[in-house]
């Protein structure tokens, strides 16, 4: 499987650190289904459909409905969007920015496991969804103060009129290691997860769920005025360094020493002493599986060839057949 050529350069506004490709082929090809839905006049009609849904439900009242319309219309005043592909580190980057404001602020900086990692101080962020004016809450937990939306879904699926005007950042994980983490994360394993007993797996959907991201967001960084890329590798590899970029492209204003200090409390070694014996067994939200484990070889086959077909964008990652 060959590589997308690469642009030549990116937009300075962009700042990229990997340049994504361009896209191949005309307008109309199949594959660009993605990047349609994210202009006039697609994204604007399932923007409509949306919200006409949520006005006509039965079990909400005419001031939910009134607050539905002006969180679409305004978010909220959220200026900062974090977007991710799923199993890219999100709740952990999250979960780090949170903490360095608590400590700046004064707080104690602390943290604790129940379901899902849970600042002490609250939540500083929301999931951009029109049922966050329902009282829906970030995994159960209120937020405090939001500074910023979270969302695992490609442009087009985000309702929110204010889309061109935020800060975007938008994290992005090979498809095939991020599909390997949710098969380990989420498929009932056998014994030998080499073998042939992984159907109960949502193989195929998961797999064009990662492409609607990877094709959506490739199309967006190219005509938005303020979005930056961000790789889960190179959060991991300098997190104090790469959130500093984040927060303040966020404007968010966190002195570096904090930062250090809430990333240092949030390692998986500093993690895994927040468990019990049981919880740790249980709990899929920080992997510690055997870095051998791989998902099966006809698997991988098949997500390789469905890239092939669909992808528009690879943000220059290789998804290729070995020689």
């Amino acid at each position: 499987m060959n590589n997308r050529p690469s642009l030549e350069a990116a937009s300075d506004r962009n700042n990229l650190a990997h340049n994504p490709p361009a896209p191949i082929g005309s307008f109309f090809d199949a594959k660009r289904r993605d990047i349609a839905f994210n202009r006039f006049p697609l994204k604007h009609g399932w923007d409509a459909l949306a919200l006409g849904r949520v006005l006509a439900r039965r079990d909400i009242t005419n001031e939910q409905r009134l607050a539905c319309l002006k969180f679409y219309r305004t978010g909220n005043g959220i200026q900062n969007l974090f977007a991710s592909l799923t199993r890219s580190g999100s709740h952990w980057s999250i979960l780090g920015i949170s903490l360095a404001l608590d400590l700046a602020a004064g707080g104690d900086g602390e943290y604790l496991f129940d379901g899902g990692w849970y600042p002490s101080s609250g939540y500083r962020y929301l999931k951009l969804d029109w049922r966050a004016p329902l009282g829906e809450k970030a995994l159960g937990r209120p937020s405090v103060n939001p500074v910023l939306f979270h969302t695992h879904h490609p442009y087009y699926r985000v309702r929110c009129a204010r889309l061109k005007s935020m800060n975007i950042a938008i994290v992005l994980r090979s498809i095939l290691e991020s599909m390997e983490s949710k098969f380990f994360k989420l498929a009932e394993i056998p014994d030998d997860p080499t073998n042939d007993d992984d159907t109960n797996f949502a193989w195929e959907k998961l797999v064009d769920d990662a492409i609607e991201f990877y094709n959506s967001w490739g199309d967006v960084i190219r005509w938005h005025p303020s979005t930056r890329v961000y790789r889960y590798e190179d959060l991991l590899a300098d997190p104090v360094d790469v959130h500093q970029q984040m927060a303040d492209f966020f404007g968010l204003n966190i002195p570096r020493e904090f930062l250090v200090e809430a990333f240092g409390r949030i390692t998986k070694e500093k993690m895994r002493e927040k468990f019990t014996p049981e919880e740790l067994e249980q709990q899929r939200k920080v992997s510690y599986r055997d870095k051998d484990a791989k998902i099966p070889e006809k698997r991988k086959e098949m997500i390789l060839e469905r890239l092939d077909r669909k992808l528009v964008f690879n943000f220059g990652y290789e998804f290729k057949f070995s020689d």
